[in-house]
C-alpha cells in the first residue's frame, strides 16, 4: 500500500472542572472555547479517470492558525490569527484589509504591515481558490512556469499555493522536503498536519494537529476505470471564530469564505497527473463549513468525490 501522508496519532479531548463556588465570567468561558478544539471527521473512497494518479489529498482549515504551541482563530482565512491582526494594525475580518495582497502574503513580502508599498499592476481578479491576480504577480507566481491555470500549485510540488501562502512559506520554490525550522519535520508533513514551518513545534499537542491517511485501494474494474484510493480524515481541529461576511463569495468562481459564529471553512484539494504520456495535472477541491461545537466535539465532514469541482489545470 503506498502512503502519501503520513499518520499521526490522534489526539484526546479535555475537560473544565469547575467548583460551585467558583465565579466564571464569560470572557473567561469564551477564552476556554477558543483554545479547546472539537473535531471534523470522514472518509470515502475516490475513483480516478484511466491513467490518472494521485499525487497529493490535503485538508486544511481555513480558519486556524497554530502560533506558540497553541492553535488560534483565524476568521478571515487570511493566515494571520485573530488577535494578531489586531495587533498590527490588521482588520481581522477583512483578507486583505490594507492594500490588493492578502494580508499574510503583505507580511511575507513587507515584514510589516505597510501594505500599500506593494505596488503591483493587476485588476484582483480571482481563481477557484482563493487568490487574485495581485497576489499572483506580488508573489512572482505568474513568471516560474507557463501553466495553464495560474495561482494553484506554482511550484508544483502538490501543496496548493494559499496553503503555503497562509503558513508563510514560498509557493514560487519547491520546498517541500526542507526543514526551515529544524524539528525534524519537512515541510510537506508541516502543511499537512497544520503547523508552523517557521518555528520549532515538534512537541505540539495532537489534538492541535490535522490528521490524514492516504492510501491506493485494490483495482477494482468493475467499479471503477482508474485507480481507487481510500480517504481518511481523521481529525481536523475546529475552533470558535467570529462572525465573517465576505463580499467577494458574490463574485468569486470558487472557494467562499463567510461562515456564521463558530463556523470553520475546511478546504479540501486533490492532484492528480497522467500515469503515462503527456498531459497536465489537475487539482480538484472541495470546500464546506463545520461547525466548533463544545458540547459535541466530533462533527461528521463530507468527504464524497462529488462534491469536488476542478480548479484548474498545471502542468504535472
Amino acid at each position: 500500500m503506498k502512503r502519501l501522508i503520513r499518520p499521526l496519532v490522534v489526539g484526546g479531548a479535555n475537560l473544565l472542572l469547575l467548583s460551585a463556588c467558583t465565579q466564571v465570567r464569560l470572557s473567561d468561558l469564551a477564552s476556554f472555547e477558543k483554545y479547546q478544539p472539537s473535531f471534523a471527521y470522514g472518509d470515502s473512497e475516490f475513483c480516478l479517470a484511466e491513467n490518472q494518479t494521485l499525487m497529493t489529498f490535503q485538508a486544511t482549515n481555513l480558519n486556524t492558525v497554530v502560533r506558540g504551541g497553541t492553535l488560534l482563530a483565524d476568521s478571515d482565512s487570511d493566515g494571520l490569527p485573530d488577535d494578531e491582526e489586531l495587533k498590527l494594525g490588521f482588520d481581522h475580518l477583512l483578507f486583505r484589509s490594507r492594500g490588493v495582497v492578502n494580508d499574510r502574503l503583505c507580511m511575507s513580502l513587507t515584514g510589516q504591515p505597510n501594505c500599500e508599498s506593494v505596488d503591483v499592476q493587476c485588476s484582483g481578479t480571482e481563481n477557484a481558490l482563493g487568490l487574485n491576480d495581485c497576489d499572483i504577480k506580488a508573489a512572482g507566481l505568474d513568471v516560474l512556469y507557463d501553466h495553464p491555470d495560474q495561482g494553484l500549485d506554482t511550484d508544483k510540488d502538490g501543496i496548493i499555493d494559499l496553503v503555503e501562502i497562509r503558513e508563510g512559506g514560498f509557493p514560487a520554490s519547491k520546498d517541500d522536503q526542507n526543514d526551515m525550522d529544524g524539528d525534524g519535520v519537512v515541510n510537506r508533513e508541516e502543511y499537512s498536519q497544520g503547523t508552523e514551518i517557521r518555528r520549532y513545534d515538534r512537541d505540539l499537542p495532537e489534538r492541535y494537529r490535522t490528521i490524514v491517511e492516504v492510501n491506493k485501494a485494490p483495482d477494482d474494474p468493475h467499479r471503477c476505470a482508474g485507480q481507487i484510493w481510500a480517504v481518511k480524515v481523521k481529525q481536523i481541529p475546529l475552533v470558535g471564530t467570529e462572525l465573517y461576511n465576505d463580499p467577494r463569495d458574490q463574485v468569486r468562481p470558487g472557494l467562499k469564505l463567510s461562515h456564521p459564529v463558530r463556523g470553520n471553512v475546511i478546504l479540501m484539494t486533490y492532484k492528480t497527473r497522467p500515469i503515462t504520456g503527456q498531459g497536465n495535472g489537475q487539482i480538484w477541491y472541495s470546500h464546506q463549513t463545520v461547525a466548533h461545537s463544545p458540547e459535541n466535539i466530533y462533527q461528521a465532514l463530507q468527504v464524497d468525490q462529488s462534491g469536488f469541482q476542478l480548479a484548474g489545470e498545471v502542468l504535472p
